[in-house]
């Protein structure tokens, strides 16, 4: 089989022009869906969550100690109860000369409206048996209404949206729906995508007996275990395909097997370039619609896309063919692959984020293409509750400016994956001769990985 547009005379495209064409053809037909609390982390909201209640629902002691009518002058109050939490007494009232014992996260009884903390406090028992707190000082005398209390609604207000539709749940959000009694919400369903590796020298890891013997010149696939768990966060399923090698009937069943279970996007590793067993681009071709089969990139630029009418009419599945090299195959998934992913699954704004960083080290320029140099961020080292001050404000330990710097991971070619160990950004190298010098400030995009996140 020939291409029908070789290779060599596809358009060369910059990377920002390749993003913008593959998030123009992203269309999510997928229903959202109810999501038990506990399994929507990472899911984006597909509804507004607007508080049922007021949080707290009732005055609430921030102290343990008593509460009492804020300004009242007595020095010894009578003691005429207590509430603990989650053990209240309803008919308890204090009034100007009395208190009641309360712990903290407790209503406050009738006719209290401050607190005084235990501390500024001394008990103890008068002749009659009955129990006294004297306030120390003036605590009580000169305190203001309202003084250790949670008032209500003060936390979250009655009608109050606390989460609003298109918010990407993180574990704290967990906490807020569950505080409001909510046992599901409505989220964004996620896309299914698939992946499979190409190559007649590829075989499989696998596991016990099902381990591969790797011939003598064969290499294990370290592409499809990689990607597959990039993948993870962003998809409900990720289908694992296997490796088709090069053989053209394989590759066909493969591709048929991902429309007929309905993905949303097809991930091929190797097999874009421009050698005779190079299958995917004719595939493609004939199947669909390539957008772009080379993109001004380094590593990546046999990077490909193309779309292939899914099983459903008006559906279409979204196929990257990305380069056979781990480490290209890497980079490309996450300059344009999780974008994608993303913005299926609901993201507002789906694109790696990107920030200005500092340079730990020389990093060379590719006088022919734009270079993404794998680096491990990290924070320069600060001293315990240091911030940023001004040299005239005495008395004030002052801190250098917070930046990112960006440690190269070493020797970049596209092969190695020690490159990528403990990688969490891509500095964006301009193409051009010369070094980017160590200490300079350069734009970053973030990646998952490393520890710094």
């Amino acid at each position: 089989m020939g291409y029908d547009t070789p290779a060599a005379l596809y358009k060369m495209v910059p990377v920002e022009e390749a993003l913008e064409k593959v998030l123009s053809e992203v269309r999510s037909t997928k229903a959202s869906f109810q999501c038990g609390i506990s399994q929507c982390v990472g899911h984006v909201l597909d509804q507004d969550v607007v508080a049922p209640a007021a949080i707290p629902d009732k005055a609430l002691s921030i102290m343990d100690g008593f509460a009492v009518q804020a300004g009242d002058d007595t020095k010894e109050f009578a003691v005429v109860g207590e509430n603990r939490a989650g053990n209240v007494d309803d008919d308890l009232v204090v009034s100007k000369g009395g208190c009641c014992y309360i712990t903290t996260g407790s209503p406050l009884p009738r006719g209290s409206d401050a607190v005084v903390m235990i501390e500024d406090t001394k008990t103890s028992t008068a002749a009659d048996g009955k129990r006294v707190m004297e306030v120390l000082g003036d605590a009580v005398k000169n305190m203001a209404v309202g003084h250790n209390v949670r008032q209500i609604g003060s936390d979250m207000a009655l009608g109050e949206v606390v989460l609003g539709k298109g918010k990407l749940l993180e574990s704290a959000d967990i906490g807020i729906l569950a505080s409001l009694g909510f046992q599901s919400v409505a989220v964004v369903s996620k896309p299914l995508a698939a992946f499979m590796s190409t190559g007649d020298e590829v075989v499989d890891v696998g596991t016990g007996r099902e381990a591969s013997r790797k011939g003598r010149h064969q290499i294990y696939d370290a592409n499809r275990p990689v990607l597959l768990s990039c993948a993870q966060p962003y998809c409900s399923e990720v289908m694992d395909l296997g490796i088709t090698g090069d053989d053209q009937a394989r590759l066909e069943l493969s591709f048929q097997k991902a429309v007929d279970n309905n993905v949303d996007v097809l991930v091929t590793s190797g097999g874009v370039s421009m050698g005779d067993s190079d299958l995917i681009k004719p595939i493609l071709e004939q199947k669909g619609k390539v957008h772009f089969g080379k993109v001004m990139m380094k590593p990546g630029k046999p990077l490909t896309f193309a779309t292939v009418e899914g099983r459903e009419k008006g559906r279409k599945l979204l196929v990257f063919g990305l380069p056979g090299n781990p480490v290209s195959s890497f980079v490309t998934f996450n300059l344009v692959v999780v974008p994608a992913l993303r913005k299926l699954a609901g993201w507002t704004n789906p694109r790696l984020r990107r920030m200005g960083v500092r340079t730990a080290d020389k990093i060379a320029m590719d006088p022919k293409r734009p270079e993404y140099h794998r680096v491990t961020l990290s924070l320069p080292p600060l001293d315990p509750f240091s911030y940023g001050c001004k040299d005239e404000d005495n008395g004030n330990k002052c801190s250098e400016p917070l930046v990112l710097v960006a440690h190269s991971t070493g020797f970049q070619r596209s092969s190695r994956l020690l490159s990528l160990r403990s990688a969490n950004g891509l500095v964006e190298v301009p193409q051009g001769s010369g070094h980017i010098p160590a200490g300079a400030t350069v734009s970053c995009l973030l990646i998952k990985g490393g520890d710094f996140f």
